[in-house]
């Protein structure tokens, strides 16, 4: 053969080598491409055959359930942990290793002790300071109402002025029989001095006198009371009548509110009356004032309970001169129940409830150490621990689920 046909030989050769490498990348990268492609399609397709029937987790081995992360009804997602499970023998007795405990990867924080006041939020209402709703005593037409909703009054301001000639009448009527049965009655002593009459004449003098001083002190009252005035300083808050109607008595003419102070009356629990008593300052909040914060003098606790919600009325007496907390806004108190100067405080999501405790875990030696807490109040997003732990514990912060009291553990953090 000679040398040109060698050479188109191996020309040939390169040729084929050369296509059945890149055939070769193809194959793979078109198998990848049509994974992407159907995988999704099978787990949208199992998802539909699947859908609204139970899944069943199916046990591969002999275990203990250690603990359980989720409830009836909770909504899970791939890669969500559901229990953790611990493989046993079929007696259910741990079986040992051959090639050694494995530790479980964990991290871990220093518990540490802060300045906490234990704090409760109680809502409550603002009050007027002092009302009053003002009354017609006497019948008559209303000739005059001297203010308007909203006015500033002074105590001693006429604020109703009722049609009063009639009772002017009846007042001139009756201080002129008073008057005349007075100086009979005065008659009468000196005669009865010279004994020019006798005591059961007097007595009847006396006696009509009396009556007559009586008859002209109730036609006094009824006359001033056409006039009715402002019993305090303070506003008028609502009007119930105009000028030119007709006043009869008991009828409602006009409410005035003092709101220079307000009351706070916020509802406290029983199991926290006791936490109050010693108090002489409560702070609030306003939510409807951008959560502005006041304070105010504690007063009194009504010794009455509210039946309904089972709260006692607790009474905060507030300065209001700049008017700014009106009657029927909601509050929230701040009622501090005690202080601590080096407590513990825990994120919710560190504390694992279980079947009658609460409970978590600390770093002991190289192990986890299981600790039972004691929790007082929750606040934001944290809870009181008054027992349980003490700062300077190392708490096992993630995978506190995945440890069991005993195993072995390795700081990753």
């Amino acid at each position: 053969m000679d040398n040109q046909n060698i050479e188109e030989i191996k020309i040939d050769q390169r040729s084929y080598f050369k296509k059945a490498g890149w055939i070769l990348w193809i194959i793979p990268l078109v198998l990848i491409v049509l994974l992407f492609i159907f995988i999704p399609l099978i787990q949208s397709k199992i998802t539909k055959t699947s859908a609204g029937k139970p899944v069943f987790v199916v046990s591969q081995g002999f275990g203990k359930v250690e603990n359980v992360f989720v409830k009836k009804g909770d909504f899970i997602e791939p890669g969500k942990e559901l229990c953790s499970f611990m493989a046993t023998d079929t007696d259910g007795s741990v079986p040992a290793s051959d090639t050694g405990e494995i530790a479980v990867d964990i991290t871990v924080k220093a518990v540490e002790g802060r300045q906490f006041d234990d704090m409760v939020e109680l809502p409550g209402v603002i009050s007027a300071y002092t009302e009053a709703n003002l009354s017609a005593q006497v019948s008559g037409k209303i000739l005059e109402f001297s203010v308007k909703e909203g006015d500033l009054v002074k105590k001693g301001d006429l604020i109703v002025k009722i049609d009063r000639r009639d009772y002017q009448i009846a007042l001139n009527r009756e201080g002129a029989e008073f008057e005349f049965s007075k100086n009979e009655f005065n008659r009468s002593e000196q005669l009865l001095k010279s004994n020019a009459i006798n005591l059961s004449n007097h007595e009847s003098k006396k006696n009509e006198y009396l009556i007559k001083q009586s008859a002209y002190d109730n036609a006094k009252l009824a006359f001033e009371r056409c006039e009715i005035v402002a019993p305090f300083d303070g506003i008028v808050d609502k009007k119930f009548s105009e000028a030119g109607e007709i006043a009869s008595p008991g009828m409602r003419l006009a409410k005035i509110i003092d709101i220079s102070k307000v009351k706070v009356n916020v509802g406290i629990p029983e199991k926290d009356i006791a936490h109050v008593r010693g108090l002489k300052n409560i702070k609030f909040s306003v939510p409807s004032l951008n959560n502005k914060e006041f304070s105010g003098e504690f007063k009194n606790i009504v010794m009455s309970m509210i039946e309904i919600a089972k709260v006692y009325p607790l009474i905060i007496e507030v300065d209001n001169s700049s008017r700014d907390l009106l009657p029927g806004m909601i509050v929230k108190s701040k009622i501090i129940r005690a202080s601590y100067q080096s407590a513990v405080l825990l994120p919710i999501f560190s504390v694992i409830p279980g079947d009658d405790e609460y409970y978590t875990y600390v770093i002991n030696s190289g192990r986890a150490e299981k600790r039972v807490l004691k929790i007082g109040s929750f606040q934001d997003k944290n809870v009181h621990i008054t027992q349980g732990l003490t700062p300077g514990d190392m708490l096992i912060d993630k995978g506190n689920k995945l440890v069991t009291h005993g195993c072995k553990v390795r700081v990753v953090n």
